[in-house]
């Protein structure tokens, strides 16, 4: 699937708190002001698509560090094993059992199936400026996301 564009103009994304695995509630409205985000909705630690994108998020720290940006890692359900999950300083795990906030950031994108994972690119006030849903993500979409992290640091503000 190819990325979707949106206004970066538009409406803050939809934040719920919810539970974070190893911290208290997080919610993306925490980040609001701070940094920007890539919010990935993840169909699991099982997925192979998943943990590639994951591993390549965490490789990649420094880029995320220099974008001035966060990743929030989206379960589905809470993992088994906490100490399975790729670790790093700008990574941060959420579970939305409920599947509300899934729900909503579906909604967001045309054709996006709730089931389908999900990659969103926010500004550091909450705006989406990019997403993409599809089967299963990959590393190069990781790459991709952090492109969009980088070109939104690089705009001037107005």
């Amino acid at each position: 699937m190819a990325w979707v564009r949106f206004d970066p103009d538009g409406m803050p994304a939809p934040s719920l708190d919810l539970p974070a695995v190893g911290e208290a509630e997080l919610g993306i409205a925490d980040f609001r002001g701070v940094s920007s985000l890539l919010v990935l909705f993840s169909h699991g630690p099982a997925c192979a698509g998943c943990q590639e994108a994951v591993s390549c998020l965490a490789e990649r720290e420094r880029d995320l560090e220099f974008a001035r940006a966060e990743v929030i890692i989206v379960l589905p359900a809470a993992p088994a094993e906490t100490g399975t999950l790729p670790a790093g300083r700008r990574l941060h795990w959420i579970v939305d059992a409920g599947g509300a906030l899934r729900q909503a950031y579906a909604g967001l994108l045309p054709d996006a199936s709730p089931d389908a994972a999900m990659l969103f690119v926010l500004d550091q006030y909450g705006v989406p400026w990019a997403g993409w849903h599809g089967a299963e993500p990959a590393g190069e979409l990781c790459a991709e996301g952090i492109e969009w992290l980088e070109f939104i640091a690089l705009q001037c503000p107005e």
